[in-house]
């Protein structure tokens, strides 16, 4: 079976290596890295995605990045075996969408854009923490994909 998990939060946490005034900077170079998922996202949150970025104390995200460390394993294992058990409600077989974790700033837990070859569900663990539902996480992304499988929308932001 197929992995439908993507964790690139540590590869955006990497911003932290940066000084503050240089994470507009960063961000850009992970746009093209990540060519067009972040354009794609851009265009949903607008430029509200700037402005929340440069208000982010930087204790807070240093914060989430050490209780991201501690948990990532166990999240993502439990996102995991939610998505096998449902497997074939899902219909993994089809390959038409990935669920790709990502620090958004905090702005919505997901939206879902469409990537290069699948459609993309992006889920900002930030948003998560920020409103300390960081357990919640596997249940959630288990829901989103669901919802994106009814075909409860298939590009921006879903409910």
């Amino acid at each position: 079976m197929r992995s439908i998990l993507e964790n690139h939060v540590d590869d955006f946490l990497q911003i932290l290596s940066h000084d503050k005034c240089e994470w507009e900077n960063f961000w850009k170079k992970l746009k093209k890295r990540f060519n067009p998922l972040l354009d794609e996202y851009e265009k949903i949150v607008g430029d509200e995605f700037y402005k929340a970025l440069k208000s982010i104390k930087r204790m807070d995200l240093d914060r989430f990045r050490r209780e991201w460390l501690r948990k990532k394993r166990e999240l993502k294992r439990r996102a995991g075996i939610l998505i096998r058990s449902r497997s074939k409600e899902l219909d993994l077989k089809k390959a038409d969408f990935v669920v790709f974790l990502f620090f958004g700033a905090g702005l919505i837990d997901h939206v879902v854009v469409r990537g290069k070859r699948e459609s993309v569900i992006m889920v900002d663990a930030f948003k998560f923490w920020k409103e300390k539902k960081l357990e919640d996480l596997p249940e959630s992304i288990l829901k989103f994909s669901e919802n994106f499988r009814s075909g409860g929308g298939k590009d921006g932001i879903q409910p």
